[in-house]
């Protein structure tokens, strides 16, 4: 499998071609989204996945992040924006709404983008060919 893994230059607009997969994935990595605010279908060949900040947790020692809490007012972070998208599948493991994000991938082979969460859910994206943006 032709896995790409995709970094993004943080603080800018950073959009990724075909050619040129080696942009988001470890500026998203670990951000969190609300899988139950995905559409069923793209609008318009395209989908946006505003990202947030998860609320670090700490007893003793150890530390790990949290979802955002419902109704926070907070904005998001960033937002990625896929578009030429095709079809989406959604594979919810957890079905448990936020998710925090492991990696984002594109397959050149296939034309399919992947973004795998920490917890048991993969965001499958169909796309015509690569164009991303991630705005900051």
């Amino acid at each position: 499998m032709g896995w790409e893994i995709v970094r993004a230059v943080f603080g800018q607009t950073a959009s990724v071609e075909r050619g040129q997969a080696d942009e988001i994935s470890s500026e998203v990595h670990d951000l969190w989204f609300d899988a139950d605010s995905l559409p069923n279908d793209p609008v318009e060949g395209q989908v946006q996945l505003p990202l947030y900040r998860g609320r670090a947790r700490r007893i003793l020692i150890a530390r790990w992040e949290r979802p955002p809490k419902p109704g926070d007012p907070q904005s998001p972070v960033c937002v990625l924006t896929i578009r030429s998208v095709r079809s989406l599948t959604l594979e919810d493991g957890a079905n448990i709404g936020w998710y925090s994000i492991q990696r984002f991938g594109f397959d050149p082979d296939e034309n399919v983008i992947r973004v795998e969460c920490n917890e048991p859910l993969t965001l499958t994206l169909s796309v015509s060919e690569l164009d991303a943006e991630l705005i900051t």
